[in-house]
């Protein structure tokens, strides 16, 4: 892999480094969710060789990511015609595969275009569905347009494989990808753990945060180890973050056995509500209803907070009557203020 991998150009362009650039990168978290839940060891490397890089045991992934707003469906001519510098977005990540292939042995290679709409082919069809679509799957004229195109543009005289050559339509908006990859990570995080994460922002400014500064990394690296610390994000490191992330979310639960402990004093309700909050942080991982009013809860505080200057147990009482409605019908009144220690908690811990 490494020796490979020395061999193949980077392109280390410091402009790109803008906000739509930083946009279409963080794509790649997406991707690292997908193949995390594989359980396969990975590292996604940004902005060095192409835009992404998945490096695998024996596999490499390269992928180009455009983003396109001028309406209508993508054509064959956008991905293989050159541009005023002789280079073609399909030719850009094709031409890794061909060095790859080249080189022989048991890496595979893939390499795509990532786009957010469709692909037209030369016949007129739109490849509407969202996912991959392997080139060799395109009509003649397209697969031979393609061919020809990107062999004089790389000067090669073999043929164009274009199996694991894909064009992939994502449903992402790449202009503003916040509110996708928000969803994404709650809905990753509740797969890994069981358990909602307690403020996705901070856990998605952590990541995004993290791939940002990779990608930002504009210096040549010297060796292959050089590009994985710099530029790239290891599925040890991955787990680091997330553990990083649990570990302070797991403040506020502990904040609030503790603020359950100094504010009641009978032993039997500090047990109730301790078990109540035991099964609160449960339920929050998928009562819709329950995570409605913890949001409608921590934004009256929130807009209110010169309002709370009494005792917690005063302010915890507060909140059960106010927003008595807005718990279902089985909840406990143990439930209710487990909720309400446990918002309270998240304040003081700085997670709301």
């Amino acid at each position: 892999m490494e020796k490979l991998y020395q061999k193949l150009p980077f392109d280390l362009s410091g402009a790109r480094s803008k906000n739509r650039f930083r946009n279409e990168v963080l794509w790649g978290l997406g991707k690292i969710y997908e193949v995390y839940k594989t359980g396969k060891n990975f590292c996604m490397v940004f902005d060095y060789v192409c835009d992404l890089e998945l490096h695998m045991e024996s596999a490499l992934e390269f992928y180009q990511i455009k983003t396109y707003s001028g309406g209508g469906p993508y054509t064959i001519g956008k991905i293989a015609k050159t541009d005023k510098t002789g280079k073609s977005i399909l030719g850009k990540v094709y031409i890794l595969k061909n060095i790859a292939n080249e080189q022989g042995g048991e890496i595979k290679t893939k390499v795509a275009i990532v786009v957010n709409t469709p692909l037209r082919g030369m016949d007129k069809k739109i490849y509407s569905s969202v996912g991959e679509l392997e080139l060799v799957k395109l009509d003649e004229k397209s697969r031979k347009y393609i061919s020809d195109n990107i062999k004089k543009e790389l000067e090669i005289d073999n043929d164009i494989a274009l199996n694991d050559t894909y064009y992939i339509y994502t449903s992402m908006d790449l202009f503003n990808p916040q509110n996708s990859l928000i969803g994404q990570t709650v809905n990753f995080f509740v797969e890994l753990t069981g358990k909602e994460p307690i403020k996705v922002t901070a856990l998605y400014r952590l990541l995004t945060d993290t791939i940002t500064l990779k990608s930002n990394y504009e210096l040549e690296c010297k060796d292959y180890q050089e590009v994985i610390d710099k530029k790239g994000i290891t599925r040890a490191e991955f787990d680091n973050m997330i553990q990083k992330y649990i570990d302070i979310s797991d403040v506020a639960v502990a904040r609030a056995k503790t603020i359950i402990d100094n504010t009641y004093s009978l032993f039997s309700d500090q047990v109730k509500i301790k078990n109540a909050l035991t099964q609160i942080v449960q339920d929050l991982t998928f009562n819709k209803c329950l995570q409605k009013t913890q949001g409608q809860i921590a934004q009256y505080i929130s807009e209110h907070l010169d309002e709370f200057n009494k005792t917690i147990a005063e302010n915890v009482s507060f909140m059960v009557k106010k927003f008595a409605d807005s718990f279902d019908i089985e909840y406990s009144i143990y439930d209710k203020q487990a909720l309400c220690i446990l918002i309270l908690a998240k304040f003081q811990e700085g997670l709301l």
